[in-house]
């Protein structure tokens, strides 16, 4: 039977408490930074209850911090809701993303187009 050389637990979790926080670098390469390749996931949107109480306290001009510990969500929340209510009058933007094929002919294409097949059926 053939023996394996065993660490004792400590060292190997001591080793592991060393490395830097962000493991998709190399070794030595952590500058404090946060690297480009660290994917976070998106928030959610809130219920709509909650929404609700905001927008209420927001009318009420109630200041952020208070509205975020009375509510339960973050201070950076509030200030993006409300920023998003002065500018679009809804707590989140609407979608800005295309969806779909391309339009095939411009609209002002499509006007020409018109007035060429109308000019020659006459």
């Amino acid at each position: 039977m053939r023996k394996v050389a065993r660490t004792p637990i400590g060292n190997s979790l001591s080793k592991r408490a060393a490395s830097p926080p962000h493991q998709n670098l190399y070794k030595g390469q952590y500058n404090g930074f946060l690297p480009a390749t660290t994917a976070y996931k998106m928030g959610r949107r809130l219920p709509d209850k909650v929404v609700h109480r905001i927008r209420i306290r927001l009318k009420a001009s109630k200041e952020a911090p208070a509205i975020a510990k009375a509510v339960g969500v973050g201070k950076k929340t509030i200030y993006k809701l409300r920023l998003n209510l002065n500018i679009w009058g809804e707590p989140y933007a609407p979608a800005t993303v295309i969806l779909g094929r391309p339009r095939a002919l411009l609209p002002y294409q499509e006007l020409v187009g018109n007035t060429i097949y109308n000019v020659n059926s006459q």
